[in-house]
């Protein structure tokens, strides 16, 4: 073995074991905090580890069933070994990030990014203090993901291959999509409409090589499968809950929720309304800072919750509970008629959020003290947070050009050497993500999900920069 791969192999070996020496001192001084949608979390967890999946679909529509399933999960070993849940559930999402890294080194050495970005960019992965944070605590991001980078890397596969994969193989892939899709898609239910967008590039291909037998009937056998396979799942859960609790759903969070954030945005947008929105970008602290926190309150979750769960019970108090989500939907459209131009065009502002995802007070953990100290001194908190957020909405830009330059090397593989559909997919999930809560109200850790493709999104612009004569 030559020099130069001994210290690229030892550089990788660094950049994956530094994270998991992190990991194990976390597990034994850190706590996580059941507050929020923790204590739901915990909840739903214990009914299905005592009555199972019928009960669950009894008492729902719940939320989607994938991380209570893995509280469930922990309980039962904790119940085995005598423990608390929080152990077994730690280890479960300590190695969920352990997997992301693995995929995330995967989807780059297939890009081809350079060895030292990638390293740092799986470094990064293992000791952000987001995504640790939330492998730490009791809420769902974590689980999401796997999925979401498994994704990538199926589509970089069978798009990479595609002039040499077998029917067989292109069936085979279109079955992991499409339990790839189902998971993601029962961890957050916003995936059920992303799932959509996702099959728009396939549908262009279909253009591209219609005139080309073989490379049709691949493409064909791996859409139909997917697609199909993903729609039949999706639809035998919502029979479920429609025979258990008359809900033909995934879930019924986002009509409540989206009344809410509808309410809001369609409130007089004063000029200090207005200037608090943009100031709250950056986030929360920021905007306090700059203009107090009474000022600033109106654009907290603490306003659109009381607007929405505020509705939520009128509604369930004058209604059966079969026919709450399909009248919050109605009333919901209802208020957006109030003032349309104005919901969306605060629209934006919600979506610039989620690139200012970085954050040492994600909160929901207790850290052992030092720690504590470090993430609220306040040019660490502000510094990598900034530096995060700006580098991940300098290289989404970046990427967006260079797809757009470049757009036919997705369909014609004209430059082989050019992963630009890898970067193709990768945006179209994240920005899809953005833009679909951005409908909502947001905030950091609903921008978690995605936090691995935006580290992908840097690592590419950094690699491709580099690259540059």
């Amino acid at each position: 073995m030559s020099t130069k791969n001994k210290s690229v192999n030892t550089l990788f070996l660094a950049c994956f074991l530094i994270p998991i020496i992190y990991w194990v001192y976390l597990f034994f001084a850190s706590q996580p905090e059941i507050v929020h949608d923790a204590a739901g979390y915990q909840i739903l967890g214990k009914n299905l580890m005592k009555n199972g999946f019928k009960h669950y679909f009894t008492t729902g529509p719940n939320r989607e069933p994938v991380y209570p399933f893995l509280v469930a999960s922990s309980m039962q070993w904790g119940k085995l070994l005598s423990v608390s849940y929080m152990l077994p559930l730690k280890i479960f999402q300590l190695l969920l990030l352990f997997i992301t890294q693995l995929l995330s080194f995967k989807i780059l050495q297939k890009a081809g990014v350079k060895p030292l970005i990638t390293g740092l960019t799986v470094l990064y992965m293992g000791i952000s203090p987001a995504m640790v944070n939330s492998a730490l605590s009791v809420y769902s991001e974590i689980a999401a993901y796997p999925f979401i980078l498994g994704i990538i890397l199926i589509t970089a596969t069978f798009w990479s291959g595609r002039n040499t994969l077998r029917v067989r193989q292109s069936f085979l892939l279109g079955i992991i999509l499409a339990v790839l899709f189902l998971l993601i898609t029962l961890t957050k239910g916003a995936y059920e409409i992303i799932f959509y967008i996702y099959l728009l590039p396939f549908l262009l291909l279909a253009f591209f090589i219609q005139g080309n037998k073989k490379f049709f009937s691949r493409l064909a056998v791996f859409l139909f499968t997917f697609a199909t396979l993903f729609q039949t799942a999706i639809i035998s859960y919502k029979f479920l809950n429609y025979e258990h609790n008359n809900q033909f759903t995934l879930t019924d969070r986002a009509s409540w929720a989206l009344y809410g954030s509808i309410a809001r945005r369609v409130e007089k947008l004063t000029p200090q309304r207005l200037m608090t929105a943009i100031a709250y970008i950056p986030g929360e602290g920021f905007c306090n800072s700059v203009f107090g926190e009474e000022a600033c309150y109106f654009w907290g979750i603490e306003t659109l919750d009381s607007l929405a769960l505020s509705k939520f019970m009128a509604v369930n108090n004058t209604h059966p509970s079969h026919e709450v989500n399909a009248v919050m939907k109605k009333e919901s459209l209802l208020k957006l008629k109030e003032n349309p131009l104005q919901f969306f065009l605060l629209m934006p502002i919600d979506g610039l959020k989620m690139f200012f995802w970085e954050s040492t007070r994600m909160g929901f953990v207790t850290y052992p003290k030092w720690l504590g100290n470090l993430f609220t001194f306040t040019p660490f908190k502000n510094g990598i947070r900034l530096i995060v957020s700006l580098l991940t909405l300098f290289a989404t830009c970046y990427l967006f050009f260079f797809v757009i330059k470049n757009w036919s090397d997705v369909f014609t593989h004209k430059h082989k050497d050019r992963p630009t559909h890898i970067y193709l997919f990768i945006l179209l999930i994240s920005c899809s993500h953005v833009g679909l809560y951005s409908l909502f109200d947001t905030i950091p850790r609903f921008a978690l999900p995605v936090a691995p493709l935006f580290l992908l999104t840097i690592a590419f612009a950094a690699d491709k920069l580099i690259a540059r004569d």
